[in-house]
């Protein structure tokens, strides 16, 4: 009797304890890790929130994007911090299966992309407009290396923008008048770009959203004719046969879980659902995060400490007070300053060094050499390539 007493009383004392933020998530939970910089970010801070508002334990699984698709696709993983909607066949697949699902609204008006030129070249040629004022302005975007024709910067070979830029180029007739460039990496492409626009000079290219180039510089998009699916869908082949042209769909980006993960995790999908940055948040937490040298988690936290106004909407109460205390910041308090020296604080990195740096200086030193003698250094490299190295790549065969 006694024993059947203690028993009932543990239970009823269990039943009016308060449940903490921890009943609203069944732990681990396995994130994607992914390799680019907006993804990195996201990523880190639904981990923050999941780990310190909720009290999850989360653990980052590294793989390649389609290996991480089809883990999502199994429940070996539960969450990919960035989702493209409609760019992965695999899924597509996988949605249609009921196995994965997309949720939320990341980033307020969706990934954008497109052609761009540097703003400063169409407030000097007010008549470049579209993309069909090209031919008449092609003789601003000469080939440094084939200067008889034009250039257009397209996208690393094998991305899939390289095979519906190609078409683009071919279905408007422009790559009779402008090369094709391939840049041999992503960061080739940005090189290529910020060399442009510290030189003051022109500049064809494709580029997209959420990125850090968006924030520092401005692009100004040319315009194409308005989106038309069937017209796209075909563009995105490299052997079809449709002779469109469509301009160039706004992409919603959301988190991917898998369906497993909203069922047992309800709350937290919930949250997660809430998660959205604006343009100039997203871009400009990934610029500060290439400058700082930061990883996706350091920019997280960096964030997370600065903006609790955004945030905190999308936590419950309990939650948003849990992940305060842990980023040691107050919800009421004042707003936290985001100068370098308190980001070095928000870090917790030592303050015992040298608040000055070579880096900046430096920075600015090659800038300055860039801009001035960008092209010299050019030339330099071509007339080596051309008279020096290849004739002895010639003799040594």
């Amino acid at each position: 009797m006694r024993q059947w007493i203690a028993l009932s009383l543990l239970c009823m004392s269990a039943l009016l304890l308060p449940v903490s933020a921890s009943a609203a998530c069944e732990s681990p939970i396995k994130f994607g890790a992914l390799t680019w910089e907006s993804g990195q970010f996201i990523s880190g801070v639904l981990r923050y929130i999941a780990e310190d508002g909720y009290d999850c334990t989360v653990e980052e699984v590294p793989g390649a994007g389609p290996a991480l698709e089809t883990a999502l696709s199994q429940n070996d993983i539960q969450v990919i911090g960035e989702q493209w909607v409609g760019r992965s066949p695999i899924m597509e697949q996988a949605i249609a299966q009921n196995k994965v699902a997309v949720i939320g609204d990341t980033l307020k008006g969706g990934a954008t992309q497109g052609w761009y030129v540097p703003k400063y070249v169409l407030e000097e040629n007010p008549g470049l407009r579209s993309y069909q004022d090209l031919p008449k302005y092609a003789g601003l975007f000469k080939d440094p290396e084939n200067p008889g024709k034009s250039r257009f910067m397209n996208c690393p070979s094998g991305w899939t923008c390289e095979i519906f830029n190609t078409r683009l180029l071919k279905n408007t007739g422009l790559d009779g008048v402008f090369n094709n460039a391939h840049p041999g990496t992503g960061a080739a492409l940005d090189a290529e770009i910020s060399s442009a626009f510290e030189q003051h000079k022109p500049l064809l290219f494709y580029y997209w959203q959420p990125t850090g180039l968006m924030a520092k510089y401005d692009f100004a998009p040319l315009s194409f004719p308005a989106y038309k699916d069937e017209c796209w869908q075909d563009l995105l082949l490299a052997d079809g046969t449709s002779n469109c042209v469509s301009g160039f769909p706004v992409s919603p980006l959301g988190v991917a879980v898998s369906t497993p993960f909203i069922d047992t995790n309800p709350e937290l999908a919930a949250v997660f659902k809430k998660v959205q940055f604006t343009s100039d948040e997203l871009n400009g937490a990934i610029l500060e995060m290439s400058e700082s040298k930061r990883n996706g988690e350091e920019q997280a936290l960096v964030f997370l400490r600065a903006n609790p106004s955004v945030w905190q909407a999308w936590l419950s109460d309990e939650a948003a007070t849990n992940l305060a205390a842990k980023l040691g910041i107050s919800l009421t308090g004042a707003a936290v300053s985001t100068d370098k020296a308190s980001t070095t604080n928000q870090l917790g990195l030592s303050s015992s060094f040298p608040s000055w740096s070579l880096e900046t200086p430096l920075n600015n030193a090659l800038a300055s050499v860039v801009q001035n003698y960008g092209d010299v250094f050019r030339t330099i490299s071509t007339m080596a390539l051309t008279y020096l190295l290849l004739p002895i790549e010639r003799l040594s065969i």
